[in-house]
């Protein structure tokens, strides 16, 4: 898998495709948490945001919008952290535009995946550090 996160294109399975802005944020921002070090994230709680997530997902955002001024909306949803809804319905967006794009059967190789441990949800690709490259898309 590559992508060019300013032009917000992703090359998978041999099919090129276009993500939004915030939801190619998203899935660079959760692939750089998870990729290199074969572990998973947490689903922040609803009721307290996690701001380490939030600064982290902001950075990324900026690079995809690519307009100094540009997400600022974002930027305020997320001041108190990044919250377990709007985390939930990324993931939920990027695997549904997966789908959309690779069909169901490609699409299962790329996208995040949930798991439970002692009552607690963490999310993370099947992908390997090798298989994610940041690279032009032509």
């Amino acid at each position: 898998m590559r992508w060019l996160i300013k032009n917000k294109r992703i090359s998978a399975s041999g099919e090129v495709f276009i993500m939004p802005p915030i939801a190619i944020a998203f899935y660079s921002w959760l692939l750089k948490q998870t990729v290199n070090s074969q572990s998973s994230i947490e689903k922040p709680n609803d009721m307290e945001g996690n701001i380490n997530y939030s600064e982290g997902f902001l950075v990324e955002h900026r690079i995809a919008i690519a307009k100094k001024d540009a997400g600022e909306a974002t930027a305020e949803a997320l001041k108190n952290g990044m919250e377990g809804s709007f985390f939930a319905e990324k993931i939920t967006r990027i695997n549904k535009i997966l789908k959309d794009n690779l069909g169901e059967r490609l699409a299962e190789r790329y996208k995040i995946k949930s798991s439970r441990n002692k009552g607690m949800m963490f999310y993370a690709t099947d992908l390997l550090a090798e298989q994610v490259k940041f690279a032009d898309i032509k």
